[in-house]
């Protein structure tokens, strides 16, 4: 593991008493942390000449100067600060608009060890992702995926130790989509259960309630994108590819002998893989599409390479960047941030980043543009006895 650096801190709430807990709660970790602790908002923003900090968590509702008003402030003249909301649970606009500057919204009330499990995924991600230009243009995007109102309501409700199945399934079911959604899923070779599932209650108890969140984030992302028609094509383009990639990496390790942790996050790392281009298309329109075009169409153009050349990081970095501020396992994190490239991870015991890589390069080995060769050694290194020609014969055979 790389050497975590000290990540310095702000935390602003109007209440005298939540930054004295605060206080309390984190003096732990003076020697990891350098934290600031302020009770008016104004005089957090007026701080931020002197101090420099990586992320501040905030209060929404203050009389002096609201949350939403404070990290407006910030993502304008200090965009490469991560910013982070807590709050009661709102209404749907107050949510929408929060994320418009904010990278992350925590529900009311969290516990100290859900604050610390926040603020050490982000120091992670710093460690992987030190591109510092990165980091400043992905804080100061116009447009980063919202997590939808479903998912932060199963999320808070989930807590509550008196909720029920029947309670999730009806937050659930608000939506027909997502009961469409969740029912294919749950009804798909990859359970393989004898019998149909008509019922959210009984989808969740199959499927589990991560794997429904995840269901939920992924089809939220796809499907409530607004842009201009030639955005909207190029992520329908991305989806697809997503798909597949799901498609090839179900069929992958069904003959692999994966912990059922990996297996849980074979559906969110495969369909958020290129969650990078999603995010690159919205903000950067024609630029980025242009980009895109000259790698699918040019055996000799490589897209890493492009953007490396053209944007100085990669939709792999902007992806695991923005997973890690949604929290996501570092597991997770690596594998989309590697994706493409798992020789430079490290890491080589894990069946995850083996299986994306592998369901990725097979989906885009179908373009005859595609000339990028196989990494076997390193398959090889991470499936150890399993025969890789036939693993792919065999996963080929399977999606055709």
């Amino acid at each position: 593991m790389k050497e975590i650096s000290r990540l310095r801190i702000m935390f602003v709430d109007d209440e005298l008493s939540v930054i004295k807990s605060l206080k309390r709660t984190f003096r732990k970790y003076d020697k990891e942390w350098k934290m600031y602790f302020f009770t008016n908002p104004l005089e957090a923003f007026e701080s931020l000449k002197e101090n420099n900090v990586d992320v501040i968590i905030t209060d929404m509702k203050m009389p002096e100067e609201t949350g939403f008003e404070l990290l407006s402030k910030v993502k304008k003249k200090y965009p490469g600060i991560i910013r982070i909301i807590l709050t009661g649970y709102a209404n749907k606009e107050l949510i929408y608009s929060s994320f418009e500057v904010a990278h992350q919204l925590l529900i009311k009330p969290i516990s100290a060890e859900s604050i610390i499990a926040v603020v050490t995924q982000i120091n992670i991600i710093n460690t992987y992702i030190k591109n510092k230009e990165l980091q400043n243009v992905i804080n100061n995007l116009s447009y980063l995926p919202p997590l939808p109102e479903i998912y932060l309501e199963l999320s808070k409700k989930i807590k509550d130790p008196e909720s029920s199945l029947n309670d999730l399934a009806k937050i659930i079911s608000r939506d027909p989509s997502l009961i469409a959604d969740i029912l294919k899923m749950v009804n798909s070779a990859y359970f393989g259960l004898s019998n149909k599932v008509f019922k959210i209650s009984q989808a969740i108890s199959f499927m589990g309630i991560d794997l429904i969140k995840d269901i939920i984030l992924t089809s939220s992302i796809f499907k409530n994108l607004k842009g201009t028609e030639t955005q909207i094509a190029a992520i329908k383009k991305v989806y697809q590819h997503s798909s597949n990639v799901l498609k090839y990496s179900i069929a992958i390790s069904e003959n692999l002998e994966m912990e059922d942790i990996d297996k849980n996050y074979i559906f969110i790392t495969s369909m958020f893989h290129d969650l990078g281009k999603i995010v690159l298309i919205m903000n950067l329109g024609k630029k980025y599409e242009v980009l895109l075009n000259s790698a699918e169409k040019d055996k000799n153009l490589n897209l890493e390479e492009l953007e490396i050349k053209y944007l100085s990081f990669t939709h792999s970095q902007v992806g695991a960047y923005i997973l890690g501020l949604w929290g996501f396992s570092t597991k997770v994190i690596q594998s989309i941030l590697f994706h493409h490239h798992p020789e430079l991870s490290e890491c080589t015991d894990s069946y995850l980043l083996g299986t994306i890589y592998l369901a990725d390069y097979l989906d885009n080995k179908t373009n005859p543009n595609f000339k990028v060769e196989l990494n076997r050694k390193y398959l090889q290194l991470v499936f150890k006895d399993i025969n890789i020609d036939e693993l792919i014969k065999k996963v080929r055979s399977e999606n055709e």
